[in-house]
């Protein structure tokens, strides 16, 4: 992975990484070759065994932290590529000065401020980063890109007061201010009402009834709202058939809700079903049902993917709709919905509540009108001052919600994270630069006598022999890989160092103690506390709780699977799935 494959086997056609004991043979007995640079007269594969770019996608995510640790991480495997380098026979790529070429970085988001603090924290460069496309000279143009002009002569030949309205439209942004209730209640009533008018509209546009289809012609004509290109919506409607309508319609018929907190959204899950109903008993039209899906941080990936492809689900040209009490209606949505949900069927939004972050209404709001003309409205929290203002300022704070979005909130020096990530960069400093770089430095004859640093008793034999050589040498590396050199230290950069190598002896001397020395590292650190292990996951931050029954638990013993289970269904969930009825237990 890092360049540092020490044979190929021919038959194959791919590398082959050999035990310690292959390694006192010659490639040839695996029908291998040696490779460069592990092997100076090896097989040049390689043009720079270093990764020339890097890819980070949705790049606003790695903020708080998320985008400490990636920070953490990011550095960490630099460092290991900047200390292979050195052993690598001047395989690797360098600048006019010598230095190595570090991997190009290329960050996407759709949301972003101050990039430069962020990309400093997340890669450690002093480099300056390159924003693209730069904003514009005005709203309306980036240096690269502007309006798509609309195809009909009545919109594109608009004077230039009116380039919204003369440019293709994509998405559409409306405000409602409730009074007197809460904005939850407001909210289940305009999904009710929107419900409602969706279902009548598509039973009178595929009725074959004259008349029923005139008469959703004409509530939607009387919908139309007095403007310049009021004209062309008139008579496009007027022209379009029935099933043109319907297919149209048809398209807004999944009305995705965002809820700024689960509580939230229960609340509405409960209550829109419901109100439904009565809307269409009120006004003698059946109703069966209305599906409806969530898509929160609670919810299996599975039952995710299985939402999408449910809304995805549409009739061919020429097939009949889908029945309604069926089809697929409401989707209730957190967070998750933001990042990473494409879904062009997508196209009728409703926020419960206004989120807390601009770049988060910005990247949830990009899920409707993605291909289609969609719409998204707000109902705010009436009780917030902001959401208030939010409303009385609706048009410019919409044209200019770009220039409200915060930088990322990261700080690669959080104390407790540094001292969090020091056993994975330990074991990094240990088997990738100390034990690959041996590999690589050993002439070629020699390549037997290398031994992996993968027990603790080769740890402790090579701490033994130059004590101080192999702390300074471990603290060298862990130091590079959190950014304490190159001019990115903080103030405070004594008391970093200090911590570093109190982290490694400590390390070192647990590895002394009792069974340990004779331990694989991969027990070793698997016997540690949560805290002292090398990372495998963003929830190794905290200590490991222990579940147990009770002293005076009348089934005792120890819990079954289903207990397990039901138990963490309940810290997850906030319930089991069987429910919370029997407090007993």
């Amino acid at each position: 992975m890092f360049g540092a494959a020490p044979w190929y086997n021919q038959n194959l056609g791919r590398i082959y990484v050999p035990t310690e004991k292959e390694l006192a043979d010659p490639p040839e007995r695996k029908s291998c070759v040696g490779v460069f640079p592990a092997y100076q007269g090896g097989m040049k594969l390689f043009h720079d065994p270093g990764p020339t770019v890097i890819v980070q996608d949705e790049a606003h995510l790695l903020d708080e932290s998320l985008g400490t640790f990636a920070g953490l991480f990011e550095s960490t495997l630099d460092a290991l590529f900047e200390k292979l380098a050195r052993a690598q026979r001047n395989a690797v790529a360098t600048d006019p000065d010598g230095n190595r070429r570090r991997a190009k970085v290329i960050a996407a988001s759709a949301t972003v401020a101050d990039p430069q603090r962020q990309l400093e924290h997340l890669y450690q460069r002093h480099i300056p980063a390159t924003q693209f496309p730069f904003p514009g000279p005005d709203i309306y143009h980036s240096f690269y890109a502007g309006p798509d002009a609309a195809d009909e002569p009545e919109r594109a030949s608009l004077p230039d007061e009116y380039s919204e309205l003369r440019a293709k439209t994509g998405r559409i942004y409306v405000g409602i201010m409730t009074n007197g209730r809460p904005h939850t209640a407001t909210t289940v009533a305009i999904l009710s009402a929107f419900h409602f008018n969706i279902t009548l509209l598509m039973r009178q546009l595929l009725s074959e009834d004259k008349v029923q289809q005139d008469a959703a012609v004409a509530a939607l004509l009387s919908h139309i709202q007095p403007s310049p290109i009021s004209g062309f919506l008139e008579k496009a409607l007027q022209v379009a058939t029935p099933e043109d309508l319907a297919t149209l319609i048809d398209l807004h018929r999944v009305a995705l809700t965002y809820v700024t907190n689960k509580k939230g959204g229960d609340q509405i899950q409960s209550a829109e079903s419901e109100e439904t109903r009565k809307r269409h008993a009120a006004q003698n039209i059946p109703f069966d049902a209305l599906p409806t899906r969530l898509i929160t941080g609670s919810v299996d990936q599975g039952e995710i993917e299985k939402t999408v492809e449910l809304t995805r689900d549409r009739p061919a040209p020429g097939e009949p709709f889908e029945d309604l009490s069926t089809a697929i209606r409401s989707i209730i949505a957190t967070s998750s919905i933001s990042h990473g949900v494409d879904i062009e069927e997508l196209n009728s939004m409703f926020f419960a509540g206004m989120p807390s972050d601009i770049a988060e209404y910005i990247q949830a709001s990009s899920r409707v009108g993605r291909t289609h003309v969609g719409f998204v409205l707000l109902v705010p929290t009436p009780q917030r001052r902001r959401d208030r203002y939010i409303v009385e300022v609706f048009d410019i704070f919409h044209r200019f919600l770009e220039r409200m979005v915060q930088p990322a909130a990261i700080d690669r020096w959080a104390e407790k994270a540094v001292i969090r990530a020091i056993p994975s960069i330990f074991q990094a400093a240990l088997c990738g630069a100390k034990s690959l770089g041996d590999l690589l430095r050993l002439d070629d004859d020699k390549k037997g006598q290398w031994t992996s640093l993968d027990y603790c008793s080769r740890v402790l034999s090579l701490h033994k022999a130059n004590k101080k050589d192999f702390e300074d040498n471990v603290t060298a590396f862990i130091e590079l890989a959190i950014g304490l050199t190159d001019g990115f230290a903080p103030d405070g950069k004594e008391h970093y160092q200090r911590m570093v190598r109190e982290e490694v002896r400590a390390l070192l001397d647990e590895m002394s103690q009792g069974p340990n020395k004779t331990t694989s590292l991969k027990e070793f650190f698997g016997n540690q506390n949560t805290l002292r292990k090398p990372m495998t996951s963003l929830r190794d931050v905290d200590q490991a709780g222990l579940i147990r029954r009770g002293h005076h638990d009348p089934e005792g013993g120890k819990l079954n699977s289903g207990d397990v289970i039901a138990i963490m269904d309940t810290i997850r969930y906030g319930q089991a799935e069987a429910g919370d009825a029997d407090e007993s237990r």
